[in-house]
């Protein structure tokens, strides 16, 4: 069973047990201790990183209970699977602090104070963790070999990013295409990603014949199940939740009020773990891109209304699919607007071709993800369907990766921005609240004046 240690590490680290591992980082001493692979390892090109949540520690000749959870690097050979039981032997160190990045706080939110490089580990046991995990990820792990068989670099390394949540695939080449062409965002576990995969599931349920309403409790089944397959990793999980809060406001027809649920369920994860809102980008940046969409998308809605000609309006809502294409672009866009300043200051970059990209790109993308899942359980049950699907699948991946290297080309693409202050990011803050508050007051006046 999951603890609620496991599920808030903020919590779990007040009221466990006093870490014992603390007191030996940095000594120079070797220690020995037993512990399991309680996540799936974060296998890199060169090097394998495993979350060991330990048993006991050796003190002289005894052996002591303990409960800390300890971030070991290794090589990349021999493999090792989650659940695995190892006796590891090495020295611990305290997480550094880089300058433009505090690695010991981004650790210390997962109730990790302890790392150790290229300790010796000794297989002891593989039949600790949990039950389901296990089943998760071994089910992944046969997706993840079935196409890779079958679909070449680099729409292999999107489709995993997209489907699976898994970006080891991802080249830093590939990696630096999208963050230029300002993409980045598809291939992330944010609440962006969780809202195009809802929007995307929607419009397919939808196309397909299903009414709103059974394609609301169908999306929000499918939704669940993938969270889950991609390891229910806890940036998931938030971002399902506030996903999940935004798609039973569309359902209701409350979605100008459902900024209240989701502010309340970011104070509810934050009192779990308040680590969250100074060392999680991707918190901040998974509540700010849900606020954009509730309360900047709505007036992109009204301007591209206005701005776009009728002949192209009647073609859109001539098909199930296309008369939802505006909305796409248009929460695209919202969420940008939201997120920007904390994409630039963390990262040091803005990209000026991001919004034509995404317009050409995040459309796309429910015939994306949709065909994506397809593809990827058919290869894992009938590996000849899988090739045979292989073709439009891999011509419409091979879209999204011929755009992003053509727009990261550009000479004028992006700029690299440094040492951005946090006043820009108070700024920016106030003046889009500001703007919001008066657009709504013209409207609400705009709409007295014609009662």
């Amino acid at each position: 069973m999951i603890s609620v240690f496991e599920i808030s590490p903020f919590w779990g680290f007040l009221f466990s047990p006093e870490s014992k591992f603390k007191d030996y980082n940095d000594l120079d001493k070797e220690i020995t201790f037993i512990g399991y692979i309680t996540k799936e390892p974060d296998k890199r090109s060169n090097h394998q990183k495993l979350k060991i949540k330990s048993q006991k520690l050796k003190v002289g000749n005894q052996w002591q209970e303990v409960s800390d959870i300890i971030l070991v690097t290794t090589r990349l050979y021999p493999e090792y699977q989650y659940g695995d039981e190892l006796e590891i032997t090495g020295k611990l160190k305290t997480p550094s602090e880089f300058e433009d990045f505090n690695y010991k706080g981004y650790l210390a939110k997962d109730r990790i104070h302890s790392v150790m490089y290229y300790p010796k580990i000794e297989p002891t046991g593989n039949n600790r963790g949990n039950f389901l995990y296990k089943t998760i990820y071994f089910f992944k792990n046969k997706i993840k070999q079935a196409v890779e068989e079958i679909m070449p670099l680099p729409e292999v390394a999107i489709l995993e990013a997209l489907i699976l949540g898994n970006k080891q695939g991802l080249t830093d080449n590939l990696k630096n295409q999208l963050n230029i062409s300002g993409t980045r965002h598809i291939t992330a576990i944010s609440g962006m990603h969780i809202i195009i995969l809802i929007k995307a599931l929607m419009i397919i349920l939808i196309s397909i014949g299903l009414w709103r309403g059974q394609a609301f409790y169908v999306t929000l089944g499918i939704l669940a199940l993938f969270i889950i397959m991609i390891g229910a990793p806890a940036s998931a999980v938030r971002a399902g939740v506030m996903g999940g809060i935004l798609l039973f406001a569309e359902k209701i027809g409350r979605l100008n009020d459902s900024g209240r649920a989701i502010v309340f369920a970011a104070a509810v994860m934050l009192a779990l773990n308040p680590l969250l809102l100074k060392f999680d980008i991707g918190f901040q940046l998974s509540f700010l891109a849900v606020l954009g969409i509730i309360y900047i998308k709505p007036i992109f809605d009204e301007w591209l209304d206005k701005l776009l000609p009728e002949k192209p309006k009647r073609w859109l809502d001539k098909g199930e699919i296309r008369k939802e294409i505006p909305g796409v672009i248009t929460m695209t866009f919202a969420a940008q607007i939201a997120t920007l300043p904390i994409l630039v200051y963390n990262f040091g970059q803005i990209s000026f071709i991001s919004p034509l990209a995404n317009v050409l790109i995040v459309p796309a993308l429910p015939y994306v993800m949709g065909t994506g899942f397809i593809f990827s359980l058919a290869s894992v049950l009938w590996s000849l369907l899988g090739k045979i699907l292989i073709w439009p699948v891999w011509f419409i991946f091979a879209y999204i990766t011929k755009l992003v290297e053509l727009f990261s080309k550009l000479p004028f693409a992006a700029k690299k921005i440094s040492n951005v202050h946090w006043v820009f990011l108070v700024g920016y803050y106030v003046l889009l609240i500001g703007f919001l508050y008066w657009y709504k007051k013209q409207k609400n006046e705009v709409n007295l004046t014609k009662i």
